[in-house]
């Protein structure tokens, strides 16, 4: 089964919610975290892990052999993304940050001039630690997409995992969607404040789209002013957990504790949590 933990923005708690439940349903077969939000990746932070293995992440990206090409203009023509631009006669220019590796030039080309070369992404680290096996996606600086890493990272979940949680990018973007879409169920972290409220919407709304299965883990509860709730009756969305707001949660979490180390309670309520998930999957 998997779980993709998900939000409307940053710093809801959707990663410390992610490694309450890593924790939680420790034993119950092979369970796999992974930290698919390849662009701020802390689930390894409070973990304090160092990786068995890293594997590299690349694109292949279009080049053009000078010597064979005709300036027929077909590479530009065929791709859709703009990566490519011909000034007849003199250059054909390739915009790495916009080639996707469709491979569609290379197709096209009536010379064979179009040829591809690999590009760097990033990379995945696969650690083992007293939970289960953590996954993350480190995504290159000045990378314009993760969605190649978030890609590479699920694809590196072992075959026989029994359980795999993945830590989503915040928001409802690209990158949020490739992390979600296979998942059986997903478990939104809010917080009832304005800003989170209508960006929560944001995502149930996308999420409903796609007929994903989800409910809602209210972080920081006890602050607002009962919009979220109101939000979550209209779309008919169920509240999972009710997380109270505490400074003593975010002190713990500023140096490196999680949110079982102030709530002795919220393993025994996520590990029910997990079992329902189960039972409505």
């Amino acid at each position: 089964m998997k779980v993709a933990i998900a939000s409307g923005k940053g710093g809801t708690g959707k990663t410390s919610i992610s490694l309450a439940m890593f924790q939680a349903i420790q034993g119950r077969g092979k369970v796999v975290l992974v930290d698919a939000d390849v662009e701020e990746p802390d689930c390894r932070l409070f973990l304090r892990t160092e990786p068995d293995r890293r594997i590299d992440v690349t694109l292949p990206v279009a080049r053009i052999d000078a010597g064979k090409c005709q300036f027929s203009g077909e590479c530009a023509r065929v791709c859709r993304f703009g990566a490519l631009a011909v000034i007849p006669g003199r250059q054909v220019m390739v915009f790495d940050d916009m080639c996707i590796g469709c491979g569609a030039c290379v197709i096209a080309c009536p010379n064979k001039a179009v040829y591809e070369v690999q590009r760097s992404q990033g990379s995945i680290e696969v650690a083992t630690t007293a939970f289960g096996t953590l996954i993350t996606g480190l995504v290159k600086v000045g990378t314009h997409s993760p969605v190649r890493v978030i890609e590479q990272a699920l694809a590196s979940v072992p075959a026989d995992a029994d359980v795999v949680i993945v830590d989503s990018p915040p928001g409802a973007s690209d990158a949020m969607v490739h992390a979600v879409r296979d998942a059986d169920f997903v478990v939104l972290v809010a917080e009832p404040t304005r800003f989170g409220t209508h960006d929560v919407g944001v995502v149930i709304q996308a999420l409903q789209r796609l007929g994903k299965p989800l409910g809602v883990v209210i972080n920081k509860a006890g602050i607002g002013d009962g919009g979220l709730q109101t939000l979550l009756a209209q779309r008919g969305v169920d509240v999972l957990l009710e997380i109270p707001f505490s400074r003593e949660a975010a002190q713990a979490l500023a140096v490196g504790g999680t949110l079982a180390d102030v709530f002795d309670w919220l393993p025994g309520k996520l590990l029910n949590l997990f079992e329902k998930i189960q039972e409505m999957v």
